[in-house]
């Protein structure tokens, strides 16, 4: 499965595929804002697990410590021979849900708030004024007997919200502007 990493404002789609025992084909490829390969790169690794968040790895005849620290949230810190790196991973179908349920970058930009699919607004966490962080819960729509919940998709003041709790909405709705 691909994941999506987020680097220094950089996005990368990295591929491990199983060659052998401990024994690994990694391709990096560099994306575009719109999520098309710039770049692509591809390495034969050697990854001994030391224990849990320590590795011994091994890439183009070099060899490299790696100790993992998932910082939650999907953020974590790695140390490659000392080295400090920080990045965002999450598998490549999660990132697109994050980007239908949050309404892409360009509503992130612009602070609404939208829904992707039809459904029944069962809780509204937010009011007009409320000062809210990125990730905070706005709503709950019900969908297909399942509950969505939208969360900010950036810091900032709540400007509108436009539905309320027992509200029918239909896909591509605006729910809340954030400011």
């Amino acid at each position: 499965m691909p994941y999506i990493v987020t680097y220094e404002d950089k996005e990368f789609r990295v591929s491990l595929k199983g060659v052998a025992q401990n024994l690994y084909e990694v391709k990096i490829e560099e994306l575009d804002g719109e999520g098309n390969t710039v770049s692509e790169k591809t390495y034969t690794v050697d990854i001994v697990t030391k224990d849990f968040e320590n590795f011994s790895v091994i890439c183009n005849g070099n060899s490299y410590e790696v100790d993992v620290e998932d910082k939650g949230e999907n953020n974590f810190e790695v140390f490659v021979n000392g080295e400090h790196f920080a990045f965002n991973l999450m598998d490549e179908f999660r990132k697109k849900m994050e980007e239908i349920l949050h309404g892409g970058k360009e509503r992130v930009a612009s602070g609404e708030v939208r829904t992707s699919m039809p459904g029944k607004v069962t809780r509204v966490f937010v009011k007009e004024g409320d000062k809210v962080e990125t990730d905070t819960p706005l709503l709950t729509i019900e969908a297909m007997k399942m509950e969505n919940e939208f969360r900010a998709p950036k810091s900032g003041i709540v400007k509108t919200v436009k539905v309320k709790v027992g509200d029918v909405v239909n896909a591509g709705a605006l729910l809340v502007v954030i400011e």
